[in-house]
Order: structure tokens, then sequence, then C-alpha cells
């Protein structure tokens, strides 16, 4: 498992002393998950839902229709609707690309803020291949046991979805699988005696999944999983502690005993198996179990619910200040309101503190960490804390609608660059910043620089330690948490860059230096172009093929948009750069790799007239693939036939002007001669063509 270089954030934020323990009974309909004692343990954002159902089969493909999924899945849409979903999206018998695409679109539009909670739900067949791996069967996939690769072409892997949970920023996500396959993670360890009770551990980060039954049990024509899971959450069957909600936990414990009284299926369910993404549960807020009503014109006798939501307003800013003054004022509004004993205990508490700061200048700040543990911890990571444990003085403001908050960044090493990249004033400590988000940097030279979005809702100190680079050696490799792009590190060095022996645009062979860089180790392949554009342009489809049929422009969209998704930054290779790669750092090699070209290369005389999946063949000696052959690689550099005879010797960075754009390496469709180390291949930046594809460099932090 890889371990994240990024480094770890500790928030400095006035938290409730009161302690949080057992769950409140009342349900909130705004996710907001209370305590007995009235205080919030979990207040999720927004509510998203996909709902994906496969019941139509292709014909001959060898698997049953499922006729019922429809009506299964509008009982599964109500039953969300009233546990207060504000957007449920809907996707009916998908092929591969549109299952992919469904998931990856839902993801990336609802999963990267971290206060949303996500639910996903397929309907359809699973499957179990020999090894255990799990599936699931979209609507054009083949039966495997009449087309094994071609199911292997079309099914959508566990492994896959275990990527896209990780990927998610949001806090809470559970995947439910009205489908029949096993998989580790379906197999809870420890589970609980009894139905566990809301804690404020549960607004820790989770991932939970939930599968209809295991390997080889039959996929009945009616499901009993979809309507037990709509009853559980509409109609409280889940609340197997009668608290108010239901968690994922109890949905799991509830659907593996209603299921198999009906069925000869057993649900499974569990956690994703990485500590930080395990520790929280998935909570629905239970409601009347009625669809919500059309608005209707307020009247006079809509005064009560109004003093109601008044008084829980009120409440919710008194309870975030830890400011007497401010109980004392919520006491005199609402004598016996719903929190009214809490408010006096709380007055009673916080004037009797020693250490209650007067005002907003007074805020003793206690226990800041240094060192490469530094840093911040938001919410969504850790859970609620209490004050000493998030090292912020209690009264850190005197009053909760104030319309700024003193925002700080103490780096470490102190001498760090700070910059807030999305608002135009430049940081200085203490700044007044408005409640939002904001997108911080801190970088150094020799250091990994960090970027991070923070919310600030509250007066906030941050200590942030940066991770010095270590020292890299040739073939160290690195990965995108975006799209899974490994890299490989090549070492700065001189070589002699062209041929004698080959065109005259190749010539003079002339020494060139380059600094070091990363280097993908593979072209982008089509799932990881997918991730990034949504899309698939290739001809010779395949997850694991090159993107092809892609123009130099192309190339640029695609880094331009991974680059706002993703902390490092991304480009394409200079000439100089790829040639120096190719040659394994510089070697007098006629292929990328060597020699053989048939070891390390795709040709015409060996790709069977199509790409192949990256990495079969052998690598070169930096442990780069593909390099010769495959697919012709787009690179920055414009186009000049004369320009080696010019060319600067550090780092050149290709003619100023031209009209074309160079691509290098060759591809299936090519002859050998075209697939050497120093061939040049040239054309205009908007042309495509499934023999045109890329790889990327990513710039150093």
């Amino acid at each position: 498992m890889r371990v994240s270089k990024r480094p770890i954030f500790k928030s400095l934020l006035p938290i409730l002393g009161l302690s949080l323990s057992l769950s409140v009974n009342a349900a909130d309909s705004r996710g907001i998950v209370r305590a007995e004692d009235g205080q919030e343990v979990l207040r999720y954002g927004k509510s998203y839902a996909l709902l994906v159902g496969v019941s139509d089969y292709g014909w001959g493909s060898g698997w049953k229709d499922l006729d019922s999924i429809p009506r299964e899945l509008d009982r599964v849409a109500e039953a969300l609707d009233v546990a207060g979903f504000e957007k449920i999206e809907r996707v009916d018998d998908p092929d591969d690309d549109r299952l992919h695409d469904a998931f990856e679109d839902f993801k990336d539009e609802y999963g990267l803020d971290e206060n949303n909670r996500l639910l996903f739900f397929f309907a359809g067949h699973g499957y179990t291949d020999t090894d255990g791996k799990g599936y699931l069967v979209p609507r054009d996939a083949p039966n495997p046991r009449r087309d094994r690769k071609g199911f292997f072409r079309k099914a959508l892997a566990m492994s896959q979805i275990m990527a896209w949970a990780r990927q998610i920023k949001a806090r809470h996500a559970l995947f439910l699988f009205d489908s029949c396959f096993s998989g580790s993670v379906f197999r809870e360890r420890n589970l609980p005696e009894e139905p566990p009770y809301i804690t404020k551990l549960i607004a820790r980060p989770v991932r939970q999944f939930i599968t209809a039954g295991g390997a080889n049990q039959p996929v009945p024509a009616r499901s009993t999983f979809a309507p037990a899971f709509a009853d559980a959450i509409r109609y409280s069957k889940g609340d197997l502690n009668k608290d108010g909600y239901v968690t994922g936990t109890e949905l799991g414990l509830h659907l593996e005993a209603e299921v198999s009284k009906y069925k000869k299926q057993t649900p499974q369910f569990g956690k994703i198996h990485e500590y930080d993404l395990a520790q929280g549960d998935f909570v629905f807020v239970l409601g009347s179990g009625e669809l919500k009503p059309k608005p209707k014109p307020r009247t006079v006798m809509a005064k009560k619910a109004e003093n109601s939501g008044m008084e829980m307003r009120f409440w919710d800013s008194v309870e975030k200040s830890n400011d007497p003054k401010l109980y004392r004022a919520y006491l005199a509004q609402f004598p016996n309101g719903t929190f009214a004993a809490i408010a006096k205990i709380q007055v009673e508490k916080l004037e009797s503190s020693v250490g209650w700061a007067k005002s907003p200048g007074d805020v003793p700040i206690s226990r800041l960490q240094t060192g490469p543990q530094a840093g911040l911890q938001t919410k969504s990571q850790t859970g609620l804390q209490t004050g000493s444990e998030m090292g912020t003085a209690q009264g850190a403001f005197a009053h909760p609608t104030a319309t700024t908050h003193a925002f700080t960044v103490r780096p470490d090493p102190a001498d760090a660059r700070v910059r807030i990249l999305n608002i135009k004033p430049r940081y200085r400590p203490g700044m007044a910043l408005k409640p939002g988000r904001y997108h911080v940097e801190v970088s150094k030279a020799g250091y990994e620089r960090m970027r991070q979005w923070v919310d600030v809702e509250k007066a906030m100190i941050l200590l942030i330690a940066l991770k010095k680079l270590a020292a890299r050696q040739a073939g160290d490799k690195w990965s995108d948490p975006v799209t899974g792009m490994e890299f490989v590190w090549v070492p700065k060095g001189c070589f002699r860059m062209g041929s004698n022996d080959g065109d005259s645009e190749e010539k003079p062979v002339h020494e060139v230096c380059v600094d070091g860089f990363w280097l993908g180790k593979t072209e982008v392949t089509q799932r990881q172009w997918r991730t990034v554009m949504g899309d698939n342009p290739s001809h010779f489809k395949g997850d694991n093929r090159p993107v092809e049929t892609v123009s130099w422009n192309d190339t640029q969209e695609f880094i331009r948009k991974l680059n706002t998704r993703s902390q490092s930054r991304y480009r394409l290779a200079t000439e100089a750069e790829w040639e120096y790669a190719c040659r394994s750092g510089g070697k007098i090699q006629k292929y990328c790799g060597g020699d053989n070209l048939d070891s390390v290369g795709w040709y015409n005389r060996n790709s069977a007239n199509r790409t192949h999946p990256v990495a079969q063949k052998s690598p070169n000696g930096l442990g780069l693939y593909d390099m010769s052959g495959n697919v012709w690689e787009w690179v920055q550099d414009k186009y000049d036939s004369d320009y080696y005879a010019n060319a600067p010797r550090n780092n050149p960075q290709g003619p100023s002007s031209g009209a074309l754009r160079v691509l290098r390496g060759g591809s299936w469709l090519t002859y050998s001669s075209f697939v050497r180390a120093a061939i040049r291949e040239a054309h205009k930046s908007g042309n495509s063509r499934y023999i045109r594809g890329f790889r990327c460099v990513r710039v150093q932090p």
C-alpha cells in the first residue's frame, strides 16, 4: 500500500467541552446527528445517490433478464427521497462505457466535497472469478462461460470501484450491490454483538459496502434485497436500537437477517481495508416515512413550526460559540426551549472556567505541534475532539455571526512561502478571511510542496510541516492519486542526441544535458484518460491500452483538467527529455531499451495491426515501457527540421515558432526504421489519428 507523502495538518478550532456519547432519538431532516444531550455529533452537507440498474441484458449474452429491477429502483429512490437525499441520479441498462462513466462522473461531480455523503446502488448480475475477484456486469458483457476475454473487456471490476472509493473526498460513502459476488471487503471482521449506538466516532471518514449475496448464490428474478433496504430506511426497520438513526453497520446486520429469511441469499457487508477510511459509520437520519410534500403557501397556522425552526437556528449558532452571554440570550428567548437545561449547565460551566477568553485577542493556544507530525486534521478526518485535543483555547472569538475570522499558517520550516491561491490579497499572518473554502499552498525549495483546501468557519491557526525531499535514485517511482498513473524518476545527465544514420532532421548529433524529471512509466491509458476527461476517443478499446486518436491540443486539455484536480502539476516531455529517457538515460541504443526491437516494442511486424495493453514488453533501463512503438507520443516542442544545428546544450525547449508539433517513438503501424530512438515526426496540433497518444511528465514539487 502506498503511503501518502502529503503533510498531516492539525486544525486549531474551538470545540464545545461537553462529552458526546449516546445518540438522540429525535430525527433532524437537515442531516444533523445529535447526541442525547442535544449537541451535534455530525452534520452532513448535501446527500447524493446514484442508482444503476441493468435489467435488459443483450440477446445471446448468456445472462437472464431481471425485469423487476426498474420497479425496485423506483422503491429505493422513494426511500432515499424520504431520507433527505437532495439529488438521486438514475442510470438504466448501461453498457460498459456508460457504466464506467456513470460511476466516474458521479464521483467527480459530487465526491470532491468532504461534507457530502454519497450512496451508490447497483442492481444487476455480479460475477466472481476463480481468483475470488468480483465484477459488476453491464448490459453488453457476455457470460464468461461463453466468452471469457470478452467478459473481462466489458465488466467493471470491484478493484476499480475500490480505487474510486479511495479517490472520493466526501466524508461518508456507502456502496450497495443487489448482486451476488464475493470479495474480502464484504466480510466484516469483529462484528458487534449488538447494534452500536451513535458516538462521536461516526463522524470519521468511512467507505462501507453491502452486497445481496456471496459467490455462487442464485440471483432471484425478484429482489428481496432492494425492498428490504428501502423499508429499512423509510420505515425505520433498520433502526435496531431505536435511536432514530440507521447506521451502515445496523443496515448490514438488518439486511443479513432479513433477506436470508426469504431467499437463499446471505448479504455480506464490511468496510474498506484501510484504517483512515474505516473508522466512521454512514448514517441515515430517519423521517416520517412519507414522501416530501410539495411546498404549500405559508399561513398563520404555521406559526408554531416557524418558532421551532427559529429556535433550532438560534441553538445552532449558540452551541458553537462557547460564550455564556449567548447561552443566556437563548434562555431569555426560549425559557422553556428544547435545549434550556443544557444552556443552563453550559452557562454555569463556562462562567466558572479559569481560562475563559474575554476578547478575541485573549486566545491562549496550547499544545502547538512541530516536526514531521504537525499539520491540520479537519473534523472530517478525526471526528469531534475536545478543545485541548485540537490545540485551541475555548472562546477564540466573541460572536458566532462575525463576518471574518483570523487565519494564520505556521509553516515548518518557518521561512516557507505561504499563498492562498483562490483570492487576490497576499497572505499575511492573522489576515481576516470571510467564511468559505480557501486553497492554501506552502512551498520551499528542497521540500515537497503542499496544497490543501481548507474550510474557514472559525478563527484558525494551521501548523504545516513540509516533508524534505529525499535524494532520488534512477528508477524511483511515484503514483498520481487521481488517475493512478505511475511515474519513474529520470536522473539528470548529458548525452549525444540525434543520429548520423537517420534522416537529415536527426542531424547533427549534438550534446544535450537535461535536469532530472519524473516521466510516465507508460503511455496514458484509456482508463486514465476517462478518469479525467469522462470519454474515450480511442479506436482500439481497452482500459489498459494507450489512449489514441488524440491531438496535441487534446493532450493539453487533459493536462489542464488533471492539474486542477491534483496537488501535482503535469506537462508533456520536451523532445530532449523524451530521447534521453528513451535511451535509458542517454545510452547508445538503437531502440528505446536496446537493439532487440521485438523485446521492447510493438511495430508492424508483431502488432497484429492494433495497439496492445501497456507494459507487456520489456522495459528499458530506467523501467519505462513502450517508448518504441505501440503509439506515437506527442511531446511539447514545436518542429523545425534544422533545430538541432542551433539547439542550446542545456534543457532545450524546442524552437519558439512553427506550425507543427513533434511526435516521437513510432507506433504499431510503422516499420522498424520508424521506431528508432532518434526518429522524429511532426503534425499539426489539431490532428488526431489512432496511432497517436502521449505520456506525461510530473513537474517537480
